[in-house]
């Protein structure tokens, strides 16, 4: 199904409101060992309920419904780096491998605890984490106990998006949103960097919780992504980051560094 992101979100999907008690625990969503922490990096894990610490972390109100009770479905919208950016540069796929068990584990845990029977994994198709996970979700639709969707949020059309990329990439793009089982956007018909933003907004205010693949640097489309879900999406949405064991992001984690 194709949607057009410039006539906001689909009726139903759009204005989630997660409910904190169920959502804002993704961090202990799966009985799973801790994976090794960053210690030196955002999202370290912390007693949220400490004194004084109480306004660490976004703190989502408890008395409106959640859309993922509603319709039976839990939705993720991802964020993360391009090749490159991540630990291991060449090998995206070999660097993300190890976490996505316990991301899957996670997100199914979180999603039966509230009572849905389908886990929504929104991407934005760019090269990088964006398609790792996309391509995950696809090979993970034989799980018989959770059913797996896959939504492509584009800001432009996929011949554009890709203009710069190989041949391959191009073509595993294709690929990805021929297998999607949604499509949203494209959000313009030409190239425009604010459509990057756009998207971003688009897929943040559809989902319930947004999952980082980020490794703490406060520039970029990563860190953008983050600070509109955490700064500007209503009501704010939680974001873990998949880098530092799936900790809570914190609003000081994203603020800009000074001299």
């Amino acid at each position: 199904m194709i949607h057009d992101a410039r006539l906001g979100p689909p009726r139903g999907t759009g204005e989630t409101h997660p409910d904190r008690a169920a959502l804002h625990n993704f961090a202990a969503g799966a009985k799973t060992e801790p994976m090794s922490g960053m210690s030196d990096r955002p999202g370290k894990p912390q007693d949220d309920t400490a004194a004084g610490n109480r306004d660490s972390v976004v703190m989502l109100p408890q008395d409106q419904p959640s859309a993922a009770i509603r319709d039976a479905v839990y939705r993720i919208a991802i964020t993360g780096h391009r090749p490159g950016s991540l630990r291991e540069p060449s090998g995206l796929g070999r660097a993300l491998e190890p976490l996505l068990p316990e991301f899957f584990a996670r997100a199914a845990a979180r999603a039966k605890a509230i009572g849905a029977t389908t886990v929504e994994v929104i991407t934005g198709g760019a090269l990088g984490v964006d398609q790792e996970l996309a391509v995950a979700v696809h090979r993970a639709r034989a799980d018989r106990e959770m059913r797996w969707r896959s939504v492509i949020v584009l800001p432009f059309p996929v011949e554009i998006m890709a203009t710069r990329w190989s041949a391959t990439d191009r073509a595993r793009l294709g690929s990805l949103v021929a297998e999607a089982d949604e499509i949203i956007g494209p959000i313009s018909p030409v190239f425009a960097p604010w459509a990057y933003h756009a998207r971003n907004a688009v897929m943040v205010d559809r989902a319930a919780v947004v999952v980082a693949f980020w490794n703490g640097k406060r520039t970029g489309g990563t860190h953008a992504c983050i600070n509109y879900a955490l700064r500007r999406a209503r009501p704010p949405r939680p974001v873990y980051n998949a880098l530092s064991g799936f900790a809570p992001v914190r609003l000081a984690d994203i603020e800009q560094q000074t001299a």
